[in-house]
C-alpha cells in the first residue's frame, strides 16, 4: 500500500480529514495473542513454528490429548478395535494365553501386516492401541463429538495455510490438522441445533480461523494513520490504530468504512472539501 493513496473526509464542522494505511510489521498472532478460538491448531513443520503451541511433539501426543479432553475411557477403545472396526485387531490367543495386535508395521523399509504387540494383560497394550488407532478411528470412538480438518502448508516466496489442498506436490502439503470437539462450539454459540449443524458450524467457524492465521503469515495485516488538515493547509496526524485483518482486497477503504462510515469518504480532496 503506498503512502500517497488516500482517503478524505469532512466532519460536521467542516474539518478535513484523511487516512493512509500501511502494513503492521508488528501484528498480533491470532494463535497466541487473541481469544475466543474454538480450535486447536496442530502443526508439524522442520523449520516452522506454526499454529498454537500445544506440547504435543507428534500424531500420538495429540492423539492422548484427544482422549483426555473428550475423556473416552481406555474400555470403549478396546471395544472398537475388537468389534473390528480400526485398522489393527486386537484378539486373545488362548494357545498363548495373550493379548494380541495384529496390523501393518514398516519392517526394513517394507510395510507388512502381522502380529507386532502382544501382552497377557490387555491393559498393558493399551499404549499401543493408542499408537495404532488412526484419528479417523478416534473421531468414530468419539461419536462425532471430534471435528477435524485438514491443514496445509504453501511455501513459496512466503507462506500460506489453507484447510484445502493447494495442488501443488512442490511446494505444498499436509503440515497438521485443526481439531475442535462439539461441547466448544456449543460454548460459543448457545442454541439448539442438530448434530449435522453442530459439526457444520464447528468446520465453518475453524475454516475462518485458519482463513485469519492465513492473512497474519502472509502478512495482510494493517494500521492506518489518520491526519488532519490545518489552517494552513498543512496535515497533522490526529489518530492511528493497527492490527486490522481486512476483508476484501481495498483495505484502505474498507478501514475508511470502519473509521468513517460507508459513503462519507472520497478519494479526491476536492469533493471532500
Amino acid at each position: 500500500m503506498e503512502h500517497h493513496e488516500y482517503r478524505y473526509y469532512k466532519d460536521k464542522e467542516h474539518r478535513i480529514f484523511r487516512i493512509h494505511v500501511e502494513r503492521d510489521e508488528n501484528p498480533w498472532n491470532p494463535r497466541t495473542d487473541m481469544d475466543g478460538n474454538i480450535g486447536t491448531m496442530f502443526c508439524m513443520h522442520r523449520r516452522y513454528d506454526l499454529g498454537d503451541n500445544t506440547g504435543y511433539q507428534d500424531v500420538e501426543g495429540l492423539k492422548r490429548a484427544m482422549i483426555q479432553e473428550l475423556g473416552i475411557p481406555m474400555k470403549k477403545i478396546r471395544a472398537y478395535v475388537k468389534r473390528g472396526k480400526a485398522n489393527i485387531a486386537l484378539t486373545y490367543n488362548r494357545r498363548e494365553r495373550q493379548w494380541e495386535i495384529w496390523g501393518e508395521y514398516s519392517f526394513l523399509g517394507k510395510q507388512q501386516y502381522g502380529l507386532y504387540c502382544a501382552a497377557p494383560d490387555v491393559e498393558w497394550l493399551d499404549d499401543d492401541l493408542i499408537d495404532g488407532i488412526t484419528l479417523k478411528d478416534l473421531q468414530k470412538i468419539a461419536n462425532d463429538n471430534l471435528v477435524m480438518l485438514p491443514l496445509y502448508l504453501y511455501d513459496h516466496s512466503g507462506l500460506s495455510m489453507s484447510c484445502a489442498d493447494f495442488g501443488d506436490p512442490w511446494d505444498s502439503g499436509q503440515v497438521g490438522m485443526i481439531w475442535t470437539t462439539l461441547d466448544r462450539v456449543k460454548a460459543e454459540r448457545p442454541g439448539k441445533q442438530t448434530k449435522e449443524e453442530w459439526v457444520r458450524l464447528a468446520k465453518q467457524d475453524m475454516t475462518a480461523e485458519v482463513k485469519l492465521y492465513d492473512k497474519y503469515l502472509q502478512g495482510e495485516v494493517y494500521g492506518y494513520i489518520e491526519e488532519k488538515q490545518t489552517e494552513d493547509g498543512r496535515w497533522e496526524e490526529s489518530d492511528s490504530c493497527w492490527g486490522f485483518y481486512t476483508d476484501t482486497f481495498d483495505p484502505l477503504c474498507e478501514l475508511a468504512d470502519e473509521i468513517w462510515g460507508p459513503g462519507t469518504h472520497t478519494e479526491e480532496l476536492q469533493k471532500a472539501a
